[in-house]
């Protein structure tokens, strides 16, 4: 009886062994000249956020770094002697390592043929490879073959890496068409091991189509300063270049964007400025444009227009400037006020020129289209 418990004790132990081993990782080194004391720190390298994930001390010229990670994801294995040569009294420079590395729930291994290797900063090379699962076996193939990021992606639909630069190539270009956009993501399929992945993946896809260029605005609804219902279609001219700024008042970096707006409006008299604020409370609103007196007119989303407005562009999307042809179609949407003044100096008028002579052309076909009747 003894022994029976015993052997199902032993299983649990394993079982749960296992089980732990599965949901988290364990990265080993395999470099033979890798000194006692280096000390070996794990961060992610996605998105702003820069957050440790595991430390570790070389010890008998090895380290073990083990944690738990939501999803693959791509981070930053960086090693240091700093502490090292401090405690030696040692003048020699430290020496900092960078080696991208993307991390699974399993078992990975970073071999390298000598420490200084790793100097490289390369993710991999004849001396130095990172292996232990899938999204890494396919980061080092991505790197390997050098393709264009289209291309691989193309070939690798279901990888945590293909999904990355799929979410990051239709937000990051704001020159996409709808129909670029859908060329992109066409072949990215579903990746079971990288829900959240996915997720932000299908968030992107939908913001980059509702800023696609050559599409319209979505409608929202919003107030005018004096407190009356309308939306974003209503308000903006038809016939004319469009400059639509997204932005919330009370936010100090958006207030500074106050001066180049201003000189904005006084250099193009043929464009429609039109400032939306995404602020909640309405006496505060009031009281910024009472201290900034803009000319130019402003308006302030409804509660359900903030919903729309988040759930289009996500939660930190101000400021937000958008620029549209004189047919009410996206020339280009961005978050740089800067570039947007370069596109406008560039097109505006272009843009406004071109739509009068389409206008024209179709009016005098219309005239010819009565003459030719009239005379029949």
């Amino acid at each position: 009886m003894e022994r029976i418990i015993f052997t199902l004790l032993c299983t649990l132990c394993a079982c749960t062994s296992f089980a732990q081993t599965k949901n988290s990782f364990v990265i080993t080194s395999d470099i033979p000249d890798l000194p006692d004391g280096i000390e070996v720190e794990l961060e992610t390298a996605e998105g702003s956020n820069y957050d440790e994930v595991a430390r570790a001390v070389v010890q008998d010229g090895k380290f073990v770094l083990t944690g738990r990670l939501t999803h693959p994801t791509l981070c930053t294995l960086s090693t240091n002697n700093y502490k090292l040569l401090y405690a030696m009294e040692s003048k020699e420079e430290p020496t900092w390592t960078y080696t991208p590395i993307f991390v699974s729930n399993t078992t990975m291994t970073v071999k390298a043929d000598k420490y200084k290797y790793l100097a490289s900063n390369l993710p991999i090379s004849k001396h130095l490879c990172v292996t232990g699962g899938k999204a890494q076996a396919d980061f080092n193939d991505f790197n390997q073959r050098k393709n264009d990021s289209l291309t691989w992606m193309k070939k690798n639909p279901q990888s945590p890496l293909a999904i990355k630069m799929a979410t990051e190539m239709v937000l990051n270009n704001r020159t996409l068409t709808k129909r670029q956009i859908e060329d992109i993501t066409a072949t990215i399929f579903a990746c079971p091991e990288d829900y959240p992945r996915v997720n932000a993946y299908r968030r992107a896809v939908a913001t980059a189509k509702a800023m696609a260029v050559g599409e319209s605005l979505q409608d929202i609804p919003m107030f005018t300063q004096k407190n009356r219902t309308t939306s974003l279609l209503v308000a903006i001219p038809t016939g004319k270049v469009a400059f639509i700024c997204f932005w919330t008042t009370w936010r100090k970096p958006n207030q500074k964007l106050i001066p180049e707006l201003k000189n904005m409006v006084a250099k193009h008299p043929e464009v429609a400025f039109l400032c939306v604020a995404d602020d909640k409370e309405d006496y505060l609103w009031q009281k910024f444009l009472e201290r900034t007196q803009l000319s130019w007119p402003q308006y302030r989303l409804t509660k359900r227009g903030m919903k729309l407005f988040t759930d289009t562009y996500g939660p930190d999307a101000t400021p937000l400037f958008v620029m549209l042809a004189p047919d009410g179609t996206i020339v280009r949407a961005s978050s740089y006020l800067g570039d947007m003044q370069k596109l406008l100096d560039k097109t505006a008028s272009k843009l406004a020129k071109a739509y009068e002579q389409q206008k024209k052309k179709e009016e005098e076909k219309v005239g010819n289209s009565k003459q030719s009747k009239k005379t029949t």
